[in-house]
């Protein structure tokens, strides 16, 4: 589930995400991480399609999650680590921790 290099816009999709802020940005920042490939997660329905009811967030261009362009930090706008326990809701967040912790294994 974690983003792969040079796979932009990787979706959220069919889990359950909590949110904290509503914030959009301007168009020119926009389409810089657009063009820079440093989207790394957008808001989808299950079918993976970009749609206006799944941007629950009402994030720019349904953007989840971005990039530094060095590709180190992934910054999210989903909060997975607030689900990865029964005792904290459920366990919607778990698999991308478990992506990310597969990826370091095999590195």
């Amino acid at each position: 589930m974690g983003p792969e290099r040079g796979e932009q816009g990787r979706s959220c999709t069919g889990r359950r995400r909590t949110r904290r802020q509503g914030d959009g940005n301007d168009d020119a920042t926009l389409d810089r991480l657009e063009g820079e490939g440093l989207v790394a997660f957008r808001d989808t329905d299950e079918n993976g399609t970009v749609t206006e009811a799944a941007n629950r967030n009402g994030s720019a261009r349904n953007i989840a999650g971005i990039l530094s362009p060095n590709l180190r930090i992934c910054g999210l706008m989903p909060h997975p680590k607030d689900l990865v326990d029964p005792l904290m809701g459920g366990t919607d967040g778990l698999p991308m921790f478990e992506s990310l912790a597969d990826a370091f294994v095999s590195a």
